[in-house]
């Protein structure tokens, strides 16, 4: 007797369907959206999508779901039961809010009293325990936050007057993603050119 056929025991593992995400970002009135994301992606990962996305440095975003918790960067996209189509909140740590929102309207006259120059006497209570050389650096980081943020927006003037202050075309996210990374993804290529006849820019 002849015996039945069986399945053949190494099947094809399927690929998982990606999911949509959308990105609600606090302070402002912009959503934005991430395709092809993997149940199994840490929000770490999710981060780095959204660095250029919605062109704010991961190491400054703070993701939270259904409550206002923080998402942990180890934790995935399927531990924190997360649907497609679900809504994240997009936010920023504290000390970095007003900053953000300024840039992100590109208000190139109020930006410059939230110290992002380093001869800046911008004060505030996160800065009080620093010492001088840690107080510029510190202002040098808000410098490069408000150009990647203005260069994703399409900001002309606000870049254009950041650059002349001062503010390091070169510096980079902790992704190594730089201003110019930012602009062109948004295909502002009019900051591409400002960014290109600024600097030398590192490859």
């Amino acid at each position: 007797m002849r015996a039945a056929k069986t399945p053949h025991a190494k099947m094809v593992a399927r690929k998982k369907p990606s999911m949509t995400l959308y990105l609600r970002l606090g302070g402002t009135r912009r959503t934005f959206h991430l395709t092809a994301v993997q149940p199994g992606d840490s929000i770490r990962d999710i981060k780095a999508d959204i660095e250029l996305v919605a062109g704010i440095p991961a190491h400054i975003l703070r993701l939270s779901f259904l409550d206002e918790g923080d998402l942990h960067d180890d934790s995935t996209v399927n531990d924190n039961y997360i649907v497609t189509g679900a809504t994240l909140d997009l936010r920023v740590w504290d000390h970095w809010q007003l900053l953000m929102t300024i840039a992100s309207k590109g208000d190139s006259e109020t930006i410059f009293n939230l110290g992002v120059t380093k001869t800046s006497s911008y004060k505030s209570s996160y800065t009080d325990y620093m010492n001088e050389v840690d107080r510029q650096d510190w202002f040098a980081q808000r410098g490069f936050v408000a150009l990647f943020i203005a260069c994703h927006r399409g900001h002309y003037g606000l870049a254009q007057r950041l650059i002349n202050a001062g503010v390091d075309v070169n510096c980079a996210t902790k992704l190594g993603r730089r201003p110019l990374h930012a602009a062109a993804c948004q295909n502002n290529y009019k900051i591409v050119n400002l960014l290109l006849q600024n600097g030398e820019l590192r490859v």
